[in-house]
């Protein structure tokens, strides 16, 4: 689950003159957590108007010179429309208040990285995935505190459908926030989820390619059982200090030279290199003699290895 490190203030003072229900303070600002209104209330400096049209849609207008509080905007406007498109389908999409929540992340987000000299995209399809990740995370959350209906769906391929991604793939907008997680400036839960992450963004720029052109009929069952050995095997190098001379990058990478020696796919240890950043094969192939040569790694490789003639 993904967080900004930045402040949110959650105390509830005013009420939204549209939906009646109480507002949110957060930085200078009250949101309805029911249609996204916001009205600023330190000073008249900035202001933002939110109205909506005969057929009760929401649309968001800015007065606001700060270019975050624009790309808010923007953002909320984006996500309302997609969300009410969405629902006009007969699928229920996640309530209001969840883009609200997605779009001040973002937001958050962007304002810490231009500070750190590491800014996000801020617009485009990777803005578009970075997005999706967040009302992925954000689903989720609320999944889990029994906030978010269980009629409304949550998976990847239902947020990519909701936002009219290009792709099923998250793997560039993945990129991105794991960087923003090495530098300091976002939180993901636990290192569990940051490995979990960084393999999957490594293998499906990778391997994953490989597979899905040459394996299209094996290729959910290849990849989850691909995904799922090389999780282990991250988790239980770091568990016990395996391989600790090879950064995980170089760990990940070095599972799936693995998996291509072992299975015999047709995928050179060259085309390896060129697909995950220029790791030399001299780098990652050591944490592959680690997990031929270690009995515990063996082991974990005879309990999850599936080898199939490629």
């Amino acid at each position: 689950m993904i967080a900004s490190n930045f402040s949110n203030v959650h105390d509830i003072i005013n009420v939204c003159q549209d939906c009646n229900v109480s507002l949110e303070i957060r930085s200078d600002e009250y949101i309805c957590p029911s249609c996204g209104r916001i009205t600023p209330y330190l000073d008249g400096s900035f202001g933002h108007d939110t109205s909506r049209d005969g057929n009760n849609h929401c649309h968001y207008n800015s007065c606001a010179s700060d270019p975050l509080r624009e790309l808010f905007d923007n953002i909320m406007s984006m996500l309302v429309t997609r969300f009410e498109a969405y629902n006009k389908k007969d699928t229920p999409a996640p309530p209001i208040s969840m883009a609200t929540n997605v779009a001040q992340i973002f937001v958050e987000i962007q304002r810490n990285a231009v500070i750190s000299g590491h800014p996000i995209a801020r617009r485009g399809d990777v803005r578009d995935e970075i997005l999706a990740l967040i009302l992925l995370s954000e689903c989720h959350r609320a999944r889990i505190n029994g906030s978010l209906s269980p009629t409304i769906r949550i998976r990847k391929y239902d947020i990519t459908r909701m936002l009219g991604l290009r792709t099923d793939g998250f793997a560039r907008g993945k990129e991105q926030l794991l960087n923003q997680a090495e530098i300091g400036n976002i939180v993901i839960d636990t290192d569990h989820e940051l490995y979990k992450m960084r393999i999957s963004a490594i293998y499906d720029k990778s391997i994953g390619v490989y597979i899905r052109e040459n394996h299209a009929d094996l290729e959910p069952m290849l990849t989850a059982h691909h995904l799922r050995f090389i999780r282990k095997v991250i988790m239980i190098s770091v568990a016990y200090g395996i391989g600790n001379r090879s950064q995980i990058q170089s760990r990940i990478v070095g599972a799936i030279w693995y998996i291509i020696r072992t299975v015999g796919y047709h995928y050179s240890a060259q085309l390896l290199e060129q697909s995950t950043d220029g790791i030399k094969s001299g780098t990652f192939s050591k944490f592959t003699r680690i997990l031929s040569q270690n009995a515990t790694m063996r082991a974990i490789s005879d309990l999850y290895f599936i080898s199939i003639n490629a």
